[in-house]
């Protein structure tokens, strides 16, 4: 039996939340594009480290977070020694990306950037991390 919790939501508290995975080894990292995650990250250890967008309003672009690029540039397993966050605002455009890069010892292991906004503050913000941790009974 796993347990499973989302530990942050939206803006950048779900990218701070992943720092937990400093010192984690990486042994599978999946595009899946279902209702659960955009990306999965799986560690030694049986952790699963769910990355999903938020999902905003039915009938417009408000709130909906879509991943832009994923690109896994590293041979798995691997440890990761950093997790750098990056959230830019583009005034011209009215949107913000969202950009995180999963770091080790040879350079980028992943590196994801999800763009979106919330023009009015109510659908939402971000990503969206949901941790599975299978170790526990």
């Amino acid at each position: 039996m796993a347990l499973e919790q989302q530990i942050a939501d939206g803006s950048l508290e779900a990218a701070e939340a992943l720092k937990a995975l400093v010192g984690a080894e990486i042994v599978q990292i999946e595009e899946v594009y279902d209702y659960n995650a955009d990306i999965k990250l799986t560690t030694a250890d049986g952790r699963v480290f769910n990355l999903r967008g938020n999902e905003g309003c039915g009938g417009c672009d408000s709130g909906n977070w879509i991943p832009q690029e994923v690109t896994i540039n590293h041979e798995l397993p691997a440890m990761i020694t950093n997790v750098e966050i990056d959230d830019v605002y583009d005034a011209k455009n009215c949107a913000t990306q969202f950009r995180l890069r999963l770091i080790g010892v040879a350079g980028d292991i992943m590196d994801a950037s999800y763009e979106g906004y919330d023009d009015n503050g109510y659908y939402g913000y971000g990503v969206w991390l949901t941790v599975t941790d299978a170790t526990v009974a």
